[in-house]
């Protein structure tokens, strides 16, 4: 044993039940009202609006990732996967 947390299913049920929580729900719908992300929007298209004018690349250039994507996601040659994850940390007053 490496002394890390054991994940079973005693576990499992407190994490899920501390996410459930009131104040964690009410922050979760708080970030995503913030990003403001709109119900079609796909990471692949924040991902493309970040990289324009970084380094180089065109609006063009990621316009025509975005469509060999497409292309290629419909003959089922490409997969997409991101685990996202977003960490909020509040400061504490001082007491």
């Amino acid at each position: 044993m490496n002394g890390g947390q054991q994940f079973n299913e005693e576990t499992s049920r407190k994490v899920e039940a501390l996410y459930l929580t009131p104040d964690v729900v009410a922050r979760r719908c708080q970030v995503l009202k913030t990003l403001e992300l709109r119900e079609d929007e796909l990471v692949l298209d924040i991902i493309a609006s970040f990289a324009v004018g970084r380094k180089g690349v065109s609006r063009e250039e990621t316009d025509g990732w975005l469509a060999e994507f497409a292309s290629l996601g419909k003959q089922g040659k490409f997969f997409f996967s991101l685990n996202r994850y977003l960490f909020v940390a509040d400061k504490l007053a001082a007491t």
